[in-house]
């Protein structure tokens, strides 16, 4: 089947051949490509039907699997929870104001990851785990960038607003911006057919973990030591 079936046929032709094309796209860094389904309707069809296109850009479907990549784009994400960077309201708003996507230092659309799947292949079930509790983000059609967020931002509320079952009083609820807590992606623990479970990633955790526990600093001894497995995440 033509790479150009489904393409208006009142467009004008692609200038680039379709195999070439392709060919120039699988060469591209995986979050150059994501930019690139907005080119046109020729780029974002051959980058939406071709299936090692599809795998790159974390937008194949579920497939059964003991094994996942994280999407890449997380480390790229500026994350905030504070109330007057949300939507400048006196509560928590809307994820979609408190997160940035940046490659090279630039902002870029959230619409280029709007679609895009959590992991590769994309899972149907991830379990979020901080601070001692946990959080299931379950979609048929598999997980989304967005959808595991928001797993995060529920989940890093619930921890802070409900310790020992007793809710935080209005003034201690948490706020932060990125640049006191970067968030740095996630990281897999474990993962099988039916569930990944992750742990999402700050650089710095210890601050963080007391931050969202409510613990005295006196009480915690140490920072813990962190590592990232670059290689396994990307």
């Amino acid at each position: 089947m033509s790479s150009n079936s489904f393409i208006d046929p009142a467009l004008p032709p692609c200038p680039i051949p379709p195999y070439l094309l392709t060919d120039i796209l699988l060469h591209l860094p995986d979050l150059s490509l994501l930019p690139c389904r907005l080119v046109c309707r020729h780029w974002k069809h051959t980058l939406d039907t071709t299936l090692p296109l599809r795998r790159r850009l974390f937008t194949a479907p579920p497939s059964p699997s003991t094994t996942y990549d994280l999407n890449p784009v997380f480390r790229t994400i500026d994350y905030h929870l504070h109330a007057h960077l949300a939507a400048r309201s006196h509560h928590t708003g809307p994820l979609k104001h408190r997160i940035a996507f940046r490659l090279n230092n630039h902002s870029f659309h959230d619409s280029y990851v709007a679609d895009t799947f959590a992991t590769a292949p994309a899972a149907r079930r991830i379990k979020v785990t901080l601070c001692g509790g946990f959080w299931v983000v379950e979609r048929e059609h598999g997980v989304t960038v967005w959808d595991l967020m928001a797993g995060l931002d529920e989940l890093v509320k619930e921890r802070h607003e409900r310790q020992d079952g007793v809710q935080a009083p209005a003034a201690r609820q948490l706020e932060w911006d990125c640049t006191q807590f970067p968030f740095a992606g996630f990281r897999i623990v474990a993962a099988t057919s039916e569930e990944v479970h992750v742990k999402p990633e700050f650089l710095n955790l210890w601050e963080v973990t007391r931050r969202i526990s409510r613990v005295p600093m006196e009480a915690i001894t140490a920072p813990p030591v962190i590592t990232f497995d670059v290689e396994h995440d990307l």
